[in-house]
């Protein structure tokens, strides 16, 4: 760091324009010796700037890993022009927003040093001699691609193997695939509903499922041991990396019959097949739903201006599929095509919003407990008929939900007979 930087760090934390904090967050950027040029002139151009806000905002802390894996942001309010680089007006920029707690090459890399060296570990105790196994997904964000394939070459160059998706997928699908992989782990590169601007980094254990709290808190903790000055070195020598380990279209014929298991009475959909309007709001929903209700003749209707994947998800707010804003175009569609119901799914496909045609010819939307209700509800009962619950119920049934999902579905359980769990 020359010695005109480290006087405008310094002047900057005298006035009180930078935070303590921001400004030794700043010095072990520019001190680090792996970074690659445009972290240098990122910081220098926001330091000559004065932009203050931008730097506070972007080097006061270092991004959080929490249960599950962390978000934050992947393109700055101010942008640098050296991370917008060649790229035009909303696209993707060269390079990710610089920063301690930005979502860009060197924390996703630390994350995923992070959660190698614990499954790693786990597999030591547990006796397991292999090479430990990775699958990544992502979606359609800002940057998606790009971070999955750093997780996958960063995943290698620890001495594991990875393996990718060739283009976006769903979360549902990675949490199938590292099963049907014999995986120990997975990622989701997405920020799930969050903005634009948002990335993220989700952890998925052997199990398919997001990692608990005890393998979490190791996770947690290695990441914080690990400096960033190690995951320099680490994207430093993904820039050698061009080819990757690629699922086969085979991937994708398994998940979508391992779908078809869920369906409790196929007949029911091909006897009284509704018309519905889909639409994945620019994300991966369309990837493997359209195909699953068409496979039930299921008559779907495309909202065609958000079928196509957009990073920037321009025709929502929001890309929460339970907001009613984002459900306006489709239930547009419904109306045309005198469609019963409009599904819509946000940019990872891991929630699901609903708008239903009432009595009065209007479309209401559901919320997500009321989905819920209707899905437990509907489930248990088409069980009992078919004989896989007693008509009395069950100990040794169970329905789960989160703590934050309505107590109603404990109601629904108990008048079945099962147990409820949170």
């Amino acid at each position: 760091m020359d010695e005109k930087l480290a006087k405008n760090i310094d002047d900057a934390l005298a006035s009180g324009d930078l935070l303590e904090t921001t400004a030794r967050n700043l010095r072990e950027w520019l001190q680090t010796k792996a970074m690659p040029k445009w972290v240098g002139k990122s910081i220098t151009q926001l330091l000559d700037d004065g932009e203050w806000t931008e730097l506070n905002d972007r080097f006061h802390k270092h991004l959080a890993f929490g249960t599950g894996g962390m978000r934050g942001r992947a393109i700055g309010r101010v942008q640098a022009k050296s991370e917008r680089g060649n790229a035009k007006a909303g696209t993707t920029p060269d390079h990710p927003a610089a920063g301690a707690n930005t979502l860009n090459d060197f924390t996703l890399t630390r994350a995923t040093i992070a959660l190698f060296g614990h499954v790693r570990a786990w597999m030591a105790a547990e006796g397991i001699l292999a090479v430990p196994r990775l699958v990544v997904a992502h979606d359609v964000r800002h940057f998606s691609r790009r971070f999955c394939e750093l997780a996958a070459s960063t995943w290698e160059e620890l001495g594991g193997y990875a393996m990718v998706f060739d283009g976006p997928r769903s979360t549902p699908q990675l949490s199938f695939a590292v099963r049907h992989r014999y995986a120990h782990a997975g990622i989701v590169v997405t920020a799930s509903h969050n903005p634009p601007h948002d990335n993220g980094f989700k952890a998925y254990f052997a199990d398919g499922a997001q990692i608990v709290p005890t393998h979490a808190e190791a996770v947690v903790k290695r990441y914080d041991e690990t400096s960033l000055a190690e995951a320099a070195a680490y994207v430093k020598s993904r820039a050698s990396k061009t080819s990757f380990n690629v699922l086969p279209m085979a991937d994708d014929l398994a998940y979508r019959a391992q779908l078809e298991d869920a369906v409790l009475d196929p007949e029911l959909m091909r006897l009284h097949a509704p018309k519905v309007v889909f639409t994945p709001i620019h994300g991966t929903g369309g990837i493997a739903a359209i195909p699953a209700l068409w496979s039930h003749d299921v008559e779907v209707a495309s909202v065609d201006a958000q079928s196509k994947p957009d990073p920037n998800f321009s025709t929502v707010k929001s890309p929460n599929p339970e907001n009613p804003e984002a459900l306006r175009q489709g239930i547009a569609v419904a109306r045309k095509t005198k469609a019963a119901a409009v599904l819509a799914a946000d940019p990872d496909c891991d929630r699901i919003g609903v708008a239903v045609l009432d009595g009065k010819g209007r479309y209401e939307c559901l919320t997500g407990n009321q989905i819920g209700c209707l899905l437990a509800e509907y489930r248990i009962s088409k069980m009992k008929r078919l004989g896989i619950l007693p008509d009395a119920g069950s100990p040794n049934a169970a329905l789960l939900k989160t703590y934050v999902t309505t107590p109603m579905l404990d109601e629904i359980a108990a008048r079945h007979g099962i147990r409820s769990v949170n």
